[in-house]
């Protein structure tokens, strides 16, 4: 994508995205799905094949170069995260919209923890494998806490707690 005309790519891949939904998509022999034809796609790939994550993680980095932090959040909660729950690169992007939405409303550190729980909730709610299984959503929170532990004791209680619950909640019980 072009990173002169961020704008411009990103309606490029909004088109290309839409090609490679379900009803238009070709299948790689790995399985993943892939775009392989269009003589426009082609060219600004260089003719590789490229997945529909590409896509997604090429919009979100653009709409972050952008300030556009509730666009690039949408995308990781609705459909990135929904897939791969525990990847580690899309819960930082996460964290990192969250606290840049909240800085721009001066909400306080409470406010942005809180709309943090709730998106790991729902990412939580929406995939089938068992709780223990998803620690990204977990580790999130505690990345958030750690980063304002040092402010006060209370955040320091507040983070230690957590730690506990964590480790409760992916150990096996004996």
């Amino acid at each position: 994508y072009s990173k002169d005309l961020p704008e411009e790519a990103l309606a490029f891949l909004q088109q290309t995205k839409q090609q490679l939904l379900p009803s238009s998509t070709k299948k790689s022999s790995n399985g993943s799905t892939t775009f392989q034809d269009e003589v426009d796609f082609n060219s600004n790939t260089q003719g590789r094949p490229v997945s529909l994550q590409q896509i997604q993680e090429w919009q979100v980095d653009l709409y972050l170069q952008l300030n556009k932090y509730h666009e690039a959040l949408q995308i990781l909660t609705e459909e990135m995260l929904v897939l791969l729950p525990n990847q580690w690169s899309y819960w930082k992007q996460v964290l990192l919209c969250v606290e840049k939405l909240h800085q721009r409303t001066n909400d306080d550190t409470d406010t942005a923890e809180q709309y943090l729980r709730d998106i790991v909730d729902t990412v939580i709610q929406k995939k089938t494998t068992t709780e223990k299984l998803l620690r990204g959503p977990k580790l999130i929170l505690l990345e958030m806490l750690m980063l304002k532990a040092p402010s006060s004791q209370n955040n320091l209680k507040k983070f230690a707690s957590t730690i506990q619950n964590y480790v409760l909640s992916v150990s096996p019980i004996a």
